[in-house]
Formats: C-alpha cells, structure tokens, sequence
C-alpha cells in the first residue's frame, strides 16, 4: 500500500518531535532515521497510537487551607489541538489520582487513590504546613504519569485550638 510521508523534525539534535496534531485515534506509522553530514541509517518504521502511547504530562493541583484541613482540586492534563476543551478524563474513562502528601520537611509520604476532582485531608495537625503532590493514572492500562510540582499549604487551625489568646482587663 501507498504511504505519503510528511518529514518533521529534520535535521535536528532533538531526540523527540511533537507529533500532536495527529488525531490521537487510530494507528500512525511513523519513520526515523539517523543522520550525520552525508551519511544516514536505514529507515525505521514505528507504529504510533496517540491513545496508548502518549505520555501523560501532570495535573494542576490547587489547594485551600480550611481550619485544619486541606481541600485539594485536581486538573487533569488538557488535550492540546482540539476544538474543545478537552482533558484526559474525556479520553480514558478509568482516570483516576494518585496522590501523596506529607509534613513539609518530613520524609514520610502518605499516599491517596482519588475517584474524584476533588479530595479533603482532614484531621491535620493545626498551623502545619503540608505538600501535595499528583498523578494520573489509568488502572486498565497500569499506566501512570507525570507527578506534578509540590504544593505547599498551612493548615490554619480551628476554633478550638487558637493560635494566640488575648486577654485584656479593665
């Protein structure tokens, strides 16, 4: 069969090349070769199926310190080249979160499967400031991705447990 082939990523030291305005359904045949001055390798053809082998970049994570607990938002990673906002949840209906979170400046992580968008740490030590740390990741693929960069909050306590107490007499 008849194969047109588009050249990309010619003549570049990169050992990567953005593919993504490909459709991410379907197979892609793909095909690389080595180069140097006048000399080259062989082609090799690579098949390429955006649904399973892309790599999955990190979510954006965003967190609010509520008395003494933390309410944690996750974003999964966006779609780039579509029509739509489109996230990897519209793509793999198995997504879910791996999360972990620790003491800032501890070395023991507590890690947290999430179903959902959303995940609330409670009963956290009050005026603590904890990190926060996520990736997706596809159970009937075994397939994880990229954690995202720490967040860090403070814990501010509640009413119970205050901070400072002021005493004034007259």
């Amino acid at each position: 069969s008849y194969r047109k082939f588009q050249d990309r990523c010619v003549a570049t030291a990169a050992t990567a090349c953005d593919f993504s305005e490909l459709s991410k359904y379907g197979d892609h045949t793909l095909r690389v070769r080595a180069e140097l001055g006048d000399e080259h390798s062989d082609w090799v053809n690579i098949t390429f199926c955006p649904i399973d082998d892309t790599a999955i970049g990190p979510p954006g994570v965003q967190v609010e310190a509520l008395a003494n607990s933390l309410h944690i938002l996750f974003l999964a990673p966006r779609i780039e080249n579509e029509h739509e906002t489109w996230t990897m949840k519209n793509i793999y209906s198995s997504w879910l979160y791996h999360m972990q979170y620790w003491k800032n400046g501890s070395d023991t992580k507590y890690p947290v499967t999430c179903q959902y968008d959303f995940e609330v740490l409670r009963n956290l030590e009050p005026w603590t400031t904890y990190c926060v740390q996520v990736q997706g990741f596809l159970p009937d693929r075994n397939k994880t991705g990229q954690w995202s960069e720490p967040v860090c909050e403070g814990t501010v306590g509640d009413a119970s447990h205050p901070r400072w107490l002021s005493v004034s007499a007259l």
